[in-house]
This record gives structure tokens, C-alpha cells and sequence, in this order.
């Protein structure tokens, strides 16, 4: 299923589907579409998203990006994804769910002794396996990665995001060479991740990636199509 952009400067509406860039060469025009998309709703005529059956993206189903080194990945609705998907994969194994049940049994008995004679009375909450992710800080390896590393892994980290529908990079151009673009978007195309990169400079689109541009004159046109 695709999605496609439309706002007042465009004659049709653009397709979104797989890895498709939009390059906007009017400074204006560019930022008041990054703006619009910023503060998006489904009732604001100054942008609209929707699908080939022209059902209207809501704001939760899109993420946007404008700042990549500051994005967080690593954010609350990312590691409950993380951490229900793992408690999942547990639970499909019986020996070790028995296992981890026992271990935290044993726990529970050690501090529940130690509670009873402490001031005031002390009551223990139910130890889960979700409680137990959190209190060992799991998450998502970030360290010290390239522009282009933290491109892929949040595509990979939006998969865990099960409402969202697109993915929008704002300038993504600026920071990536061809080659890097290529493998961005090859990879979001194999993860079914429909992704959008919106530019304000032209950019030199690599043979996996759809590109759009919208020109001074704007007249929007297809520079070259995914392979």
C-alpha cells in the first residue's frame, strides 16, 4: 500500500512508496512544508498524507526527523516494543520461562525476609519480566556511530513502531554520500519501511531511490525511478 503527499503547491499529488525523495528548490516553500508537517493533523488543509484509498494518516502514524544526531532511539515507545518483543520470544521457550519464574521466586523469598523486621512495614510489588528489562537499563546499542549508522537503525528501530505508516528524513541529503543514500534506502525498501526524504538542495539520487523534484517554476518531476 502506498501513501502519497499533497499541499497547495502541487498540481497531484506526490507517491510515497519504498524510498522516495522529494527535493523542494524554493527556500519558502520548503520550510513552510517542514513546518506544516511538524505540527501535521488530518483536518489541516496546508498538508495531507494519505493512502491509495485515500484514508488520511493520522499524526501518531508519522515520524519525522529533522535533527538525526538528536533523535532519540532509544525512546519510551520504542523500548516498550523492545521489551514486549523480548518478553514474547521468553515465553516461547517453557524451559527458560520456568527457569527465569524460579530465579525470581528466589529473589522475591531473600528480600521479603529482609523487609519483615524493617520500619516502617514495606510491601513487594510483583516482579514481571518487563519490570526486570528495566531495571537492567536494556536497550538499543547506540555507542559512537556515523550519521549513516544512525540513519539504518532507526529504520530498524521504526519497525518496532507498529502504528507508523512513514517515515520522513528532513535534509538527509546534506549529511550522506550516493553510495550511502543507496544503502538507506535499499535497506528501507527490504524492511517495507515506506520512507520519504525531503531536501531543499538537489541531490544526486542513487538508482534506489525515487526521486521527485518540486522546481522554481514548481513543476513537479520525476528525475529518475527506483530500480
Amino acid at each position: 500500500m502506498g501513501i502519497r503527499l499533497n499541499f497547495d503547491m502541487l498540481d497531484e499529488p506526490c507517491p510515497i512508496k519504498g524510498a522516495t525523495g522529494l527535493v523542494i528548490e524554493n527556500r519558502y516553500i520548503f520550510a513552510r512544508l517542514v513546518q506544516a508537517i511538524h505540527s501535521y493533523a488530518p483536518d489541516d488543509e496546508s498538508v495531507k498524507f494519505f493512502t491509495d484509498r485515500y484514508d488520511s494518516l493520522k499524526s501518531d502514524e508519522i515520524m519525522h526527523i529533522t535533527d538525526i544526531l538528536g533523535f532519540e532511539i532509544n525512546s519510551t515507545s520504542v523500548t516498550k516494543m523492545i521489551y514486549s518483543d523480548l518478553e514474547s520470544q521468553i515465553k516461547t521457550n517453557p524451559e527458560l520461562s520456568v527457569e527465569i519464574e524460579n530465579l525470581f521466586s528466589d529473589i522475591v523469598s531473600l528480600i521479603a525476609r529482609e523487609t519483615l523486621d524493617f520500619e516502617p512495614d514495606l510491601q513487594i510489588g510483583e516482579l514481571g519480566l518487563q519490570k526486570i528489562f528495566k531495571a537492567l537499563d536494556i536497550k538499543i546499542e547506540t555507542g559512537d556511530m556515523t550519521i549513516f549508522e544512525r540513519v539504518s537503525d532507526i529504520i530498524r528501530v521504526f519497525k518496532y513502531l507498529r502504528k507508523k505508516q512513514l517515515l520522513i528524513f528532513i535534509n538527509l541529503g546534506t549529511y550522506l554520500t550516493v553510495d550511502e543514500l543507496e544503502s538507506v534506502a535499499e535497506y528501507a525498501v527490504l524492511q517495507n519501511v515506506d520512507m520519504l526524504l525531503l531536501d531543499n538542495a538537489s541531490v544526486t539520487a542513487p538508482p534506489a531511490l525515487t526521486q521527485y523534484v518540486l522546481d522554481e517554476d514548481f513543476v513537479l518531476v520525476k528525475t529518475n525511478t527506483a530500480k
